[in-house]
């Protein structure tokens, strides 16, 4: 019965948001890359595409930390973008640069409340 119950509370709670808010996962998750693109140098390359090197805590095997983002095909050679299907750390970074809205990185629609209720 607590299952059930808990289950009705969620979803009365995601009920009264936005249709168009992002999901909760998704919105830690841009919290988390938006504070770690502040941690980023950047070089522009040409039409949306940068190099991006993150100065924050690299992993051990790293050797190159030059990655290449490219705003117009939402790639990234972390591939994080690509296998999540949401802008990673460099794309940000070069989005903010680019001048660019940072929710025109990921399709809204898939990422929104009003989706997972469907």
């Amino acid at each position: 019965m607590k299952l059930a119950e808990n289950f009705h509370h969620r979803r009365q709670s995601v009920e009264h948001r936005s249709p168009h808010e992002l999901v909760p996962t998704r919105f830690a998750q841009l919290e988390q890359n938006l504070q770690g693109s502040q941690r980023c140098e950047s070089i522009p390359c040409a039409n949306g595409a940068y190099m991006v090197r993150s100065l924050g805590q690299m992993r051990p095997q790293m050797y190159d930390t030059w990655r290449h983002v490219n705003l117009l095909d939402w790639e990234c050679t972390c591939q994080e973008w690509q296998d999540r299907l949401f802008p990673c750390v460099h794309g940000i970074h070069a989005a903010e640069l680019d001048r660019r809205r940072i929710d025109s990185l990921y399709d809204i629609k898939q990422n929104s409340v009003e989706h997972y209720i469907a």
